[in-house]
C-alpha cells in the first residue's frame, strides 16, 4: 500500500449525533490523497455502528482496548500514521471542502513550517453560527510565523481540530497527559521550538461549541494548565526563572480568560508594577530574537497598546497614588506615544462630561 500523503486523525467517543456529517466533510475533500485513522475510545452509543457503514478505503478504524481518553488515544493514532502530514480533526466539526488542499500546498512550499492551523467558525449543536446568528469575523491577527510565535507564548493561537502537523517534525514528541485539558497548547508551545508555526487565514473549519465539552465543564483545571504551559514558555524565552507573581499578572492581563462569574484575583499595586516592566522586557526579548516583519512588530505593538491600557485602568480602580505614580513614570520613559495618546484621551473625557458633574 503506498504512502498517503496526509494522515486524518480522529478520535471518537459517543459522537453518534454529528459523527456523519463530520465524516462526510473529510471524505468530501478535494484533496484525495490521504487515510482517515479513526480512533474509536469504546464509545457506548451508536458510534461503532455509524462508521462501520462506511465503505470507503481511506477509512482506517482503530477501536482502543479500553476507554482510554483523548490523550492516549490521539498518541496511538500518531504512532499509526503513515501521512507525511497529520491532519486532525474531531468527531463533532465540520471541515470545508477545500482544507486539505489549501494546508498540504502551504506546507509544501514552506518546508520551514512544522504546525499549520486555519481560521474557522463556532457553530452551535444545531450547526448555527454561534455568534449575533451570524458567522463569527476572521480574527484580525496575522497568521505568519513571527506573531505566531509571539502569540504561542500566552495562548493556543492554533485550534485543535484545524492543526496539520508535519510528521518528521514530531519525531519522539507526543502528546504530555501532564498537561491534559491543553494538551494541543503544550504540544504546540513545544514543537515552535522544532519549526515555524502558521495559520492560513481562510476559513476551514466550523468548529462545534459542546456544552458538555473541556473547555466549558472543566474550565479552570484547562485555566490552570494553560498558566503553567505559559509560564514554562517565558521562562525559556527570557533564559531566567519568572516570578509566580509576575506570570500571575501577566496572566490575568494578557488572556483574559476567566469563566464567567469567577472574581478576579485581586493583584496588589507592586506587583503590578513589576508585571509591566517584564511584559515590556518579554516584548523587547522577542523583537530582538525572532525575526518578525513590520506587520507582526505593529501588530505586538498593537497588542502591547491594549495590555498596558487594561494594566492602567486596572491601577486606577484599584492601586494607591504611589503605585499609579510609578506606572506613569514607567510610561512616559518607556512608551511615551502610548502616554500622550492616553493624555489626551483623558483631557477629551473631561471636556466632554457636563460641567457641575
Amino acid at each position: 500500500m503506498s504512502q498517503p500523503r496526509v494522515t486524518v486523525l480522529m478520535p471518537v467517543f459517543n459522537v453518534e449525533k454529528h459523527l456523519r456529517a463530520a465524516v462526510d466533510s473529510v471524505l468530501s475533500q478535494t484533496f484525495s490523497d490521504f487515510e482517515f485513522l479513526i480512533i474509536d475510545d469504546c464509545s457506548t452509543d451508536g458510534t461503532a455502528g455509524i462508521l462501520a457503514a462506511y465503505d470507503d478505503p481511506r477509512i482506517v478504524l482503530a477501536r482502543n482496548p479500553q476507554n482510554l481518553g483523548i490523550v492516549a488515544s490521539l498518541n496511538r493514532g500518531i504512532g499509526r500514521a503513515r501521512g507525511e502530514y497529520i491532519a486532525r480533526m474531531d468527531g463533532d466539526d465540520i471541515c470545508l471542502p477545500e482544507r486539505l488542499t489549501a494546508q498540504v500546498a502551504y506546507m509544501d512550499a514552506n518546508p520551514a513550517v512544522v504546525l499549520l492551523g486555519t481560521k474557522y467558525t463556532h457553530i452551535d449543536d444545531d450547526g448555527q453560527f454561534v455568534y449575533h446568528g451570524g458567522e463569527m469575523p476572521p480574527p484580525p491577527e496575522p497568521g505568519t510565523p513571527g506573531y505566531m510565535r509571539w502569540s504561542l507564548l500566552w495562548m493556543t493561537s492554533v485550534q485543535h481540530p484545524t492543526a496539520m502537523i508535519r510528521r518528521s517534525a514530531l519525531a519522539d514528541m507526543q502528546y504530555d497527559a501532564a498537561y491534559f485539558t491543553a494538551e494541543d497548547y503544550d504540544l504546540w508551545a513545544r514543537l515552535s521550538h522544532r519549526g515555524q508555526v502558521a495559520r492560513l487565514q481562510q476559513i476551514h473549519l466550523h468548529y462545534r461549541v459542546n456544552p458538555a465539552g473541556i473547555s466549558t465543564t472543566r474550565r479552570q483545571q484547562q485555566l490552570d494548565t494553560h498558566y503553567r504551559i505559559m509560564h514554562r514558555e517565558l521562562c525559556a524565552l527570557m533564559d531566567a526563572p519568572l516570578s509566580e507573581a509576575d506570570t500571575r499578572v501577566l496572566f490575568q492581563m494578557v488572556v483574559p480568560q476567566q469563566p464567567k462569574g469567577a472574581p478576579q484575583e485581586v493583584i496588589p499595586g507592586a506587583d503590578l508594577v513589576a508585571a509591566l516592566r517584564t511584559y515590556w522586557a518579554i516584548r523587547r526579548r522577542c523583537f530582538a530574537v525572532f525575526q518578525l516583519q513590520a506587520e507582526e512588530r505593529a501588530h505586538i505593538d498593537r497588542e502591547a497598546d491594549r495590555v498596558l491600557r487594561r494594566m492602567l485602568a486596572y491601577a486606577r480602580a484599584y492601586s494607591d497614588g504611589r503605585e499609579r505614580l510609578a506606572l506613569r513614570a514607567w510610561l512616559m520613559r518607556h512608551a511615551p506615544g502610548l502616554f500622550v495618546r492616553l493624555a489626551g484621551e483623558f483631557i477629551r473625557s473631561k471636556q466632554r462630561r457636563p460641567t457641575g458633574t
